[in-house]
Order: C-alpha cells, then structure tokens, then sequence
C-alpha cells in the first residue's frame, strides 16, 4: 500500500490546479497551482464556492454542467473564470464526481493556446484569400529531400497549369529562359543564409513567355536551415508597361532637354515628378537629386516655403493656375538666390482629374539685378539730396543767374522749383552774415586754387536757422571767373551731435557734473600762482554700494543725483564740481582761504542732513588739501585730500552703517507685518533651542538678534514674491534664494554686525549638503545656523503664509523628525523635539 505522503506531495506538485469541492460547490482543498492560476491565497479559497471565480455570463452554464456530473465519471470541457485581479481567462477542466460530497476539478490555464489556435485559423484564411485575390502563388522548397512543393496559382505561372502538385528544381528549370537560374538562387540563399528576391522569365507550356517575381525566405530549425518557403507574382504585364513608360519618358525628356527655359512637373503633394536639363543647370543637381524631392522644402527660400506651398495646393484645388506668370526665388545647389520667371499651367488625366502642375522657367537674376541697378540708381539720384539732406546750385557771374537743384528747396522747406533765385531772394533765405561769408569765400578761391569750404546760417520757411556746409569750385575762361558750382549739406544736426559729445566727453551722464577728465585738464590751466591758495575737496557717499545691494541701483543713482546738489548749492559758483568715480566727486576751489574752506566743508554737511529723499540718509565723507604753491604736484594734492576723506569716512562708517542697517530692516517689516513676526517667532524659537543646548547669556543674546535679523536680505526681494499666494515658479523660487547672500552683504557692512553675517548666508544650508548658497555639510555649516534652520523651518510650517494653511504643530513636529540627519542637525533637531517643542504648543 502506498504511503499518504506521497498522494500529498503529488497533490501539492502537480503542475495544474487541483480543487476538491463538496456537493455545493464550496472548495474544501486546494493546491498551490490552484492558488497560482486564480490569484488567491489557500486561506481565501477554502470556503469559497466555485461560482465566485466564474465571470455573471457564464455562471448559468456552469451550474448546467456541474449539475449533469455523475459519480465516478469524470467530463472534460472548457471554462472562463476570473481571477482575484479581474482578468477573464480560460480553463480545461477535467471533473470527477468522487460521492455525493465529494468532486475533484484538475484545471489547466489554455487561455494563450485557444487564442493561438483562433489567430492561426485566421491567418490561414487571410492567406488562402489574398493568394486567390491578387494572382499570389506559394511555394516551398524543402532542404533535405530536394522537393519543391506549389500552390495552384504558383503552378498557373510556372507551367500555365492550375493542378496543385510537387517536382523537384529539374521539373521546374525546363520552363525557365534562362535554364539553372532558380537552382543558382536557391544554392546562393542557402550558402549565405539571407533571404532574397528574383525575377525569372519563364515559358510556359501554353507557349506563353512571362516574368515571374519570387520571394524567397529561410526558415531554420536548430540553427540548420530545413526549408525555403516563398511566393511569386506575375508581374508580366507590370514589367511591359514599365518599359513603355520608360521610352515614353526618355522621348519627352529629349524634347524637354532641347528646350533653353527650365521645364517642371510637381504632383499634387508637391513632389518634383519631372525636370529638364536646363533646370538641373539653373539648380546646379543632377536629375536623381531632384526628381522625388519635395520642390518647397529643398528648392524654395525659409521665408517663402509655407506661401509657395499654400498658393500651389490652392490653386491646384481651385484650378486656377492657367497661363499663370510669376516669379520667385529659387535656392541652388551652392545655396545661392537665382529668380526665375515662371509660367504655369495645370495637368489633368484622362478623366479630367488635376493631377499636378507644369511649369516653364527663365532665370531672370542678371536681367533683375541690372533693372533693379538701373532703378535704384535713377530713385537715388533724385533721393540722394533729400536723404543727406543736401543740394547743389550754379552760379553765372556774367548772367548773375542762379540754377538751384530740387534738394536746395527742400533744404530750405519749400517745394521744389517753387520759385526763381535772384538777388532779393538770396537776402530772404540767407542771413547777412552768410552773404557776406559766401561773397569773401568766392575771392579768397578765385585768389587762390579755385576751391572754398564755409559753413553759413540759412533761413528756412518756417523761420527756422538752419547751418549749411558749403563746398564749391571757381570755374574760369582761363582769365576771368565765370561760374561757381557748389555742393550744400544742412550739418545742423551733425553740428548738434558734435556740440553733445564734446558735452559728454567732459560730463557725467547721471549727475551733469564735469567727469575727472575736464577736472585734470581745468587743474592743470587754474594752478598758476595768481590762484594760490588752490585748494581741492574730495567727496565720497557713504552706504553707495549698500543701497545698490539693498534697494537697487536706482535708489544708488538718486543719492548720487543728491549728492551733486548738495555740493552744488554749498560752493561757489566759480568752483568746478566734477564726479571722480563710482561714489566720489571732486571740488576746485581757486583763491581760497582755509576759514572759508571749513565753511564749505561744514555747509554741506549741513545741507545732507536735510536732503534725505532715499531710503538710506545721506551721508557724505569729506577731506581736502591745499596748494600753496608749485612744489606740489596734481597728484599730490589729489591724494592728500582723498587721505584725509577715508580718515573721516573710517571715523563714522561704523555708527553709520549700523544705523543703515537697522533702517534697512525697519522699511522690511513697514513693506510686510508678516516677516517681522515671523522674525520675531524665530528668534524666540531659537533661544528655547540654545537654552536647551546649555548656550551662555552672551551666547543666547547673539543668537537672539541673529533669529531677529537672518530674512534681512528678503528687502532685495521684490514684495510681489514675498506675498504671492501661488506656488513659486521656478525663476521666482530662485529669485528668493538669493536672500541669505543679500543678507550677508548687508550685515558685513557693519563691524557690530559682521559675525552674523556668516551666520545668515549660512542658514538655509542642509546637514545632507543639499542645501544653498555654498552647499556646506555637516559641521561645516556654523552652529548658530544650524539652529536657526530649526527654529525657521518649524515657523514656516506652523504660520498662516499667502500659499497654503499653516499645519497643525504635530504635523510639523513629524516633518522635522523625518528631515533630522538630512535637512536638519539630528543632535539639535532631537533637542527640539524633546525639550523644546513641548512648550511650543
């Protein structure tokens, strides 16, 4: 008697699903196969009825089928069940009715196999079809035996029979024209192993010859090539017509060829279907280049590919291109422009259809460069004098006859030839002075070589003084003058341009002070003792770069702008005020006492107390020299006063910038309540974290005033940004980061401040160095920074913001516990939590 285990090991092994039900249909035993085919577990399955993995549509049926099973005889058919995921398969099933409570069903997933049966079943008939359809034959030739097996149609084409039979490559090599070819075809693919395709000429029993197309492919098994299986089609006729298009074709080509103008034909979608020789000149391609390529995109310029391409598909809609004439660019082959005139003409087929146009071509280049020459240079002659705003006139001394051209009236505002040029006239559209300067330039050429230049005032219609350039020549007898001829240009404008950039050669744009270049050389013409004392003063605005970085260079330039009226309105009026550099400006002050230099230097002092119209006050730092007499040099009067102006500037900046400073973040929290308080939240926060940390009173002072100024830098951020209740985009977010760096630059300003400014371009650094600006890791980032992080972070997550609801505090106490060891310092982030966070809610 065999032992139980084994009955259930095979019960357990057997590679089909195997199920043993009760009379109700409910699963009292399954094995893994089981499981594996329906998606459920053993637990899930036992106690389930069967009808539970049958999809609605068929559970009618299979209770029929259960219902029919009798004891001890089993019944085979095929079932859809669905397994746990949905998926609809099919089953084999083979059942055995055991006793009235007991059924065993061996089950086998045939799903691929059933699908693969029903595609092959179609295909076979698809075939069998298109063979019938489109004069198709098949054929296959097996490797071993040497026999050649054909379809009925492929026994039509080889021998004019239509009996389906076998033969071998002997019985078949009798009707080919060219007798061992299909045997030569054959050795070749079965020596390489590559499929291939051929065409015979075969002379069929009936007497008929005809051309046969083969298709040869390899099948293989083991990597050995057993059979070659293929089809032929007769393409008899094909091959006919072929060479009567060709010949056609190779006729009208050597008319077209003949031709002198260039001769195209574009189908429908736009393909060349046709060109001639000359074309191929004109293009610079052969023939193979062109025909089949699309004309627009190979052929037309960029600018002119979707207007080229709209007007033919349009006008071969509407069939509008009859005898039509139009010229445009084509692009050659060394991407040269040529412009050919072309005319164009539709092609019907016999059925009256458009099928494409048909073009003939001259290229016209040379043709429309020399009428384009001719034109342009007829229009600038008679434009010449009006674009350069110029004219020319003649003279007869014997006649006293003036001949003005039409560029001379319009000069002068009037219509051309309006009127004769006398005399009297002469007086009405020249000033005096003028007159008087032409009539000494005619004697002082005719003394001389004959030729003058002067530049005179002339009236125009509307009352206007315009400058006139005259360029004229003396012509004489040999003896005595006789006429003048002159060439005249208005250089008003020209005369302006020259008069501002000699300006700004000796000005600066911002201020309209003079720039250091007119300082040195007026120095240099001033400092003769008669000016003794000369002293110098050097000026430089304190906080320039501050409130470039802080408020913008426009708020830079308005205290620049200040700056100047200030010294203006403190010197004298004789005294050269010019500015040197970025944030300095110099004074000269000739004949001058020191009493009355202190009063200067004290006046403008005064007076930038009470110009304040930026955001950061006014502040100048001065310092002047004075040369007694030439022992001095420039420079060296130049470097004393610019010493003794950093001696005061190193004096103050420090109260000064402290005091900027904290107006800086005063206009921060006046421009947005809502940075002030979070400041303020983050401040309080971190101390509670450096209490914890067993942080000295100094210590947690400085952290204090750190939690009270890290967002400083936020006053370069526009408020927009700062205010936004969307999502950030990416260039705003990146716009925003920049803040600690803003920060930075503006605490360093300040000696009291300068140990947080490290503190807060650090504090959005990560422990993972993920973070930015300098992507610092670890230890790297400075203690106090770190806790600011914290402390921010927490802030951020737990306040109301313009973008999203605050979360509730222990949301915010998970977050922090996620990001410790990656965002945040895991020994501090723990502190937090552990002895800090609990107060905070």
């Amino acid at each position: 008697m065999i032992d139980r285990k084994i009955f259930d090991e095979m019960f357990e092994k057997i590679p089909m699903g195997v199920f043993i039900l009760d009379n109700e249909g409910y699963f009292k035993f399954v094995n893994p196969m089981a499981c594996e085919l329906t998606g459920y577990s053993v637990n899930e399955l036992i106690g389930m009825n069967r009808s539970d993995l049958l999809p609605d549509k068929v559970k009618e049926d299979a209770e029929n089928v259960f219902d029919s099973l009798k004891d001890g005889v089993s019944s085979r058919y095929k079932l859809y069940y669905q397994k746990k995921s949905g998926e609809i398969r099919k089953w084999g099933i083979k059942t055995i009715r055991i006793s009235d409570e007991i059924n065993v069903a061996i089950t086998e997933d045939i799903t691929e196999y059933e699908n693969l049966v029903a595609e092959n079943t179609k295909y076979l008939n698809r075939l069998k079809l298109a063979g019938e359809a489109g004069k198709v034959g098949s054929w296959e030739f097996d490797v071993k035996s040497g026999i050649f097996w054909r379809s009925e149609e492929a026994m039509r084409q080889f021998t004019g029979q239509s009996i389906e039979a076998s033969c071998t490559l002997e019985d078949i090599d009798k009707y080919l024209v060219k007798k061992g070819s299909l045997k030569k075809s054959i050795d070749l693919m079965l020596k390489t192993g590559k499929n291939a395709n051929k065409e015979f000429e075969i002379c069929a029993e009936d007497g008929l010859r005809k051309t046969l197309k083969t298709y040869g492919h390899i099948v293989k098994e083991n990597d050995e090539i057993i059979k070659i299986i293929g089809a032929t089609v007769d393409i008899t006729e094909l091959k006919q017509v072929q060479t009567q298009i060709t010949e056609d074709k190779n006729r009208f080509q050597e008319y077209l060829d003949i031709a002198e103008v260039i001769m195209l034909v574009i189908d429908n979608n736009g393909f060349v279907k046709m060109i001639n020789r000359k074309g191929c000149e004109v293009l610079g391609y052969d023939e193979i280049d062109i025909v089949g390529k699309s004309w627009v995109d190979n052929f037309i310029p960029i600018y002119l590919k979707d207007k080229i391409a709209k007007v033919h598909s349009d006008n071969l809609f509407d069939e509008l291109i009859v005898n039509q004439e139009v010229e445009n660019p084509v692009i050659t082959k060394d991407g040269s422009s040529k412009l050919i005139h072309w005319k164009n003409t539709i092609i019907k087929d016999s059925e009256g259809v458009v099928i494409g146009s048909l073009s003939s071509g001259e290229d016209v280049t040379e043709k429309r460069l020399i009428e384009k020459a001719l034109a342009q240079s007829e229009a600038s002659l008679k434009k010449a004098e009006i674009i350069t705003k110029s004219g020319h006139f003649e003279k007869d001394f014997t006649t006293n006859v003036n001949n003005w051209s039409n560029g001379m009236y319009i000069m002068l505002g009037y219509d051309s030839k309006s009127f004769e040029i006398n005399e009297d006239r002469e007086k009405e559209l020249f000033t005096p002075k003028a007159l008087r300067k032409l009539e000494a330039a005619y004697h002082t050429a005719i003394r001389g070589n004959k030729e003058f230049e002067i530049e005179v005032e002339a009236i125009t219609k509307g009352k206007e003084i315009i400058t006139i350039l005259i360029i004229g020549l003396i012509e004489t007898d040999g003896k005595k003058p006789v006429k003048v001829l002159a060439s005249c240009q208005n250089i008003t404008g020209r005369k302006a341009h020259v008069d501002h950039i000699e300006y700004i050669s000796y000005h600066d744009q911002l201020t309209g002070l003079y720039n250091r270049r007119f300082l040195e050389e007026e120095f240099n013409r001033l400092d003769v003792p008669r000016n003794y004392p000369f002293a110098v003063i050097m000026a430089d605005v304190n906080g320039l770069k501050l409130a470039n970085d802080t408020f913008g260079h426009a708020e830079g330039d308005q205290m620049l702008i200040n700056t100047a009226e200030v010294l203006k309105q403190a010197v004298r009026s004789d005294d050269i005020i010019a500015r040197v550099g970025g944030d300095e400006f110099m004074i000269l002050l000739p004949k001058i006492e020191q009493p009355h230099i202190n009063k200067i230097l004290g006046r403008i002092l005064e007076f930038s107390k009470g110009f304040q119209t930026t955001m950061l006050p006014l502040s100048v730092a001065l310092g002047s020299s004075v040369k007694e007499n030439k022992d001095l040099s420039r420079d060296e009067v130049f470097k004393k006063a610019e010493d003794n102006m950093y001696k005061n500037k190193l004096h103050e900046v420090s109260s000064r910038r402290s005091e900027a400073i904290k107006i800086i973040s005063d206009t921060l929290y006046e421009k947005n309540k809502r940075e002030e308080e979070h400041s303020e939240r983050v401040s309080n926060i971190s101390v509670l974290i450096g209490s914890a940390a067993g942080m000295s009173r100094p210590e947690l002072n400085e952290l204090k005033t750190l939690g009270l100024m890290h967002d400083i830098g936020k006053i370069a951020v526009k408020e927009e940004l700062l205010n936004k209740p969307s999502a950030l985009t990416e260039e705003e977010y990146e716009n925003i980061k920049k803040h600690p760096e803003a920060g930075f630059r503006i605490l360093s300003t300040s000696n009291d401040m300068a140990d947080l400014a490290d503190y807060v371009l650090a504090h959005h650094e990560r422990w993972d160095g993920k973070g930015y600006p300098r992507g610092l890791e670890g230890e790297e980032i400075p203690y106090l920074s770190r806790i600011i992080s914290i402390a921010e972070a927490y802030d951020a997550m737990t306040s109301k913001n313009p973008y999203r609801k605050p979360l509730a505090p222990r949301k915010a106490y998970l977050e922090i516990r996620k990001y410790s060891g990656s965002q945040f310092d895991p020994v501090l982030s723990k502190l937090f939590l552990q002895e800090v966070w609990p107060d905070l809610i």
